[in-house]
């Protein structure tokens, strides 16, 4: 076997496209089984719910989990972990258990993919899940959810679902954060003309006293970008 190939790479490659898709649909019935919580062997409980789990999936996907059943702890003895953080929402954990085992996450309104994503979009939920990803270990959660905040901040979004993402994030992060970022970024479009009009419009006359936090963030970046040719040229490229 070449380097770099997996195990099951390898296995395929001396199958048939018969035996490829029928391996694939036993993997396929395996993973709803596990996402159903059939042959669990670990619990997640977290305020009135109970989450049941398995070890490897989690301890593959979240350095949290990972630490704590490698390590000598009470929680992996008695195969269960309760989660008693007041800001752990059951509701987000069992979307933290969706995006483990499915590699997403839904949002609660549709599974479709809405006409207007700047205006059906939920960024409060894409950042409440970027910072359970940041809690647990879960690089690939954090990877998506900033995707898809990032996608819908630069969309032009609905200035008063972007006004409340700009609380709730700011209110739950630190100076620094990406998601922080994320938002500066948009806003920075907007005032440079290159976004949604209206939002830049709103936002000179009735939204700069509500943030002070990301007033100042945006204006110290928006000056950064006009003053040095190097950032400014990066910006629009």
């Amino acid at each position: 076997m070449s380097e770099g190939t997996s195990s099951s790479e390898g296995i395929l490659h001396c199958f048939g496209d018969k035996h490829r898709r029928a391996f694939h649909m036993r993997l396929e019935k395996v993973a709803e089984s596990m996402w159903k919580g059939e042959s669990s062997d670990f619990t997640i409980v977290c305020g009135e719910s109970r989450f049941p789990v398995h070890q490897a999936v989690l301890s593959e996907s979240s350095t949290y989990f990972r630490a704590l059943f490698n390590g000598q702890f009470r929680e992996s003895q008695e195969r269960q972990v309760v989660l008693s953080d007041k800001e752990l929402e059951p509701g987000m954990i069992g979307k933290m258990v969706e995006f483990v085992y499915t590699g997403d996450y839904c949002h609660p309104a549709t599974h479709r993919i809405p006409r207007d994503p700047s205006t059906h979009h939920n960024p409060c939920l894409d950042a409440a899940m970027y910072i359970l990803g940041d809690y647990f270990g879960i690089e690939d959660l954090q990877d998506l959810s900033y995707s898809r905040l990032h996608d819908w901040a630069l969309s032009g979004p609905d200035l008063e679902i972007f006004q409340d993402a700009v609380d709730r994030i700011y209110a739950a992060t630190t100076e620094g954060s990406e998601l922080r970022q994320v938002l500066v970024d948009a806003g920075c479009e907007a005032q440079t003309g290159e976004g949604n009009l209206l939002m830049t419009r709103a936002l000179t006359k009735r939204f700069f006293h509500r943030n002070a936090e990301f007033t100042t963030d945006l204006l110290f970046t928006v000056v950064e970008r006009l003053v040095n040719p190097h950032l400014m040229q990066a910006f629009k490229g």
